[in-house]
């Protein structure tokens, strides 16, 4: 029997090849679904660290998300998209992440960035003051070997501590002293609800009538769960009744500082 023609046997040789590479491709395609399947958050782990604040009272806070790709192909490109909104469902912040890669068959720690103006969002100032249950939600955006998108929408509650939780200033009982100048004890107290602790200065200043009546400031170092209680004295001129006096608070911070807290002493 004559031997198949040359032509004959290449286009078989071809049709085995194609059935191979077609396989090939499918157990590669469901491979990389299987392991974009598999991608998902383990939690946050932020903020952590102290609040920037820059111009206009606009807080940074960073933080961190782990993601876990249990699968076996590294996700490149990947960024965080998050928003945040107040608990009426009015957008209250959003954030960010720098562009990184997340090795396969690992858990990687993506930090993230939210910035929050205080001045624009007037419920954001009592952020400072209360603790808050916060809907929001995370986007991750990537790609899997550098061809298939991936995208990871989290909506999740952020329970927020306040850093300067039920902040208040008692005044105490005054005393005339001899050159006749009142001797009022206030008492600063909050507690540090926050995941990070409140270092550096709160500085007062105490009007009444419309007038400048003193200024003073206390050293403030509280960890994360702690608590503060401290008072001090502020000496008022005569014509400046402590009854419905305005005490503005503000705390600065090695490289942070908050606009001034209006308390009214009673």
């Amino acid at each position: 029997m004559a031997a198949p023609p040359a032509i004959w046997r290449f286009a078989r040789l071809f049709r085995i090849l194609a059935v191979v590479w077609i396989v090939a491709v499918g157990v590669f395609l469901a491979t990389v679904a299987y392991s974009g399947s598999q991608l998902r958050p383990e939690g946050e782990t932020g903020p952590s660290t102290p609040p920037v604040v820059s111009g206009n009272d606009t807080i940074s806070l960073t933080g961190a998300v782990n993601l876990s790709n249990p699968g076996w192909y590294s996700l490149n490109d990947v960024t965080l998209y998050t928003v945040v909104d107040e608990p009426n469902g009015s957008l209250l912040a959003t954030g960010g992440s720098p562009v990184t890669t997340v090795a396969a068959g690992g858990t990687t720690t993506v930090p993230f960035t939210i910035t929050l103006g205080l001045d624009t969002k007037p419920y954001a100032r009592t952020l400072l003051t209360d603790d808050a249950i916060l809907p929001s939600t995370t986007w991750a955006n990537a790609t899997y070997v550098r061809l298939f998108a991936v995208r990871l929408t989290v909506p999740q509650n952020v329970s927020w501590g306040a850093p300067l939780y039920g902040l208040n200033v008692t005044p105490g009982a005054g005393s005339v002293e001899p050159n006749g100048t009142a001797l009022v004890p206030l008492t600063l107290t909050f507690a540090d609800h926050a995941k990070f602790p409140v270092d550096g200065t709160a500085k007062y200043s105490v009007t009444s009538g419309g007038e400048s009546c003193y200024a003073g400031s206390l050293p403030v170092a509280v960890a994360s769960g702690g608590s503060y209680d401290q008072t001090t004295n502020a000496y008022l001129r005569p014509g400046c009744p402590v009854s419905g006096a305005t005490l503005s608070l503000r705390f600065l911070g090695s490289g942070w500082a908050l606009n001034p807290f209006p308390v009214v002493l009673r």
